[in-house]
Parts: C-alpha cells; structure tokens; sequence
C-alpha cells in the first residue's frame, strides 16, 4: 500500500512534512493542498514569476509579509534596506519597463524548525539574465547570487518571506548599466 505522505531530504536526514496545510488562505478545500515544505517552495517559484512577468503588484502580496525585510546587493543600490510589502513592490514594480528579466533558481534548501513550527528559513541560488530596453535595447546583463530567507507562517495567509537577504557571487557580466532603464 502507498503512503500518502510526502518524504523528502534534508541536511538533516529524511523528513516528513506535515501532511496537509491549505495552498493559500483562499483555497478551496477541494482544490487540494501542501504540506509547509511544498508552500515555502512555491513561494521562491513564484519571485521569478512575479518579477519576469511584471506580476509585483499581484503575486508580491503572496511572496511577502506586510513587515518584510528586504536587501538586495544590487548594483544599482536602489534595493537596500527595503522595509515592508508596499516598499518592496513599489521598488520592483518599474524594472519592467526598463529591462525584461530572466530567474533562473537552483539548489532550493528549506529547513523547517521543530521548535518553532510556524518558522523556516531557506537558501538558494539564482542566475538572472536582463535584456535591456530603450537606449540597452539588444543589450544583456547576467548577475548570479544567493537568497537567504526567513520564513513565518501567517494566519489566514500562510507561508510569507519576513526576511530576503541576496548577495551576489561573482561579479556581474555584460552591461550592467541597463538597470538604469531607457
């Protein structure tokens, strides 16, 4: 007979998330639902949506608690310190219209605490290639670097980033100017 439980590997060994926890405080209970390993994980899948797509006003409110914390070692400098949900998507919502972005995320690590069940924290690496518009148009980017996430169950809300710290590794390549915008 097949367990119904999803067991995945840590740093720590074989772990079993909880069995079921609702997607998002607007699921159905028909819909389905995740354990909290898999809703942290859809959270870090939904950044590159949202920043790729220019979906920050839509899909950031589902990434980020409203007290986040956020710092980015962006060239720019304009992503440091950001404090709160409405900082942050203010801060994101224009890069649409000055360059079109790629994330691509790779060796995804959560560790959910046994202590403290409504708090995990997370790393991960992405490489993002930006493709410059206006006067950078045909023009690329590539910067490479690390998240490392706190993350806080919220009530009636669920998983959410409390705190986003990225550093990148490695310098930059091509014209990392196009962040400036047309």
């Amino acid at each position: 007979m097949r367990s119904n439980f999803l067991f995945l590997y840590s740093a720590l060994g074989l772990v079993a998330p909880s069995f079921c926890s609702p997607i998002n405080a607007q699921a159905n209970d028909d819909v389905g639902c995740l354990s909290d390993w898999e809703q942290i994980y859809q959270i870090i899948n939904l950044y590159p949506l949202a920043v790729d797509f220019n979906s920050t006003h839509e899909l950031f409110p589902l990434i980020y608690a409203e007290n986040a914390f956020a710092n980015y070692s962006s060239p720019d400098g304009k992503r440091q310190n950001l404090r709160g949900l409405q900082t942050i998507i203010d801060t994101f919502a224009p890069d649409g219209e000055h360059y079109d972005a790629h994330h691509l995320l790779g060796s995804i690590r959560i560790n959910l605490s046994k202590d403290q069940p409504d708090k995990a924290n997370g790393t991960f690496y992405a490489l993002t290639n930006t493709f410059g518009k206006g006067r950078f148009a045909g023009q690329l980017a590539t910067f490479y670097g690390i998240y490392h996430d706190e993350y806080e169950r919220i009530e009636e809300q669920g998983w959410r980033v409390t705190t986003r710290l990225f550093s990148q590794v490695g310098p930059a390549s091509g014209n990392v100017s196009l962040l400036e915008g047309p």
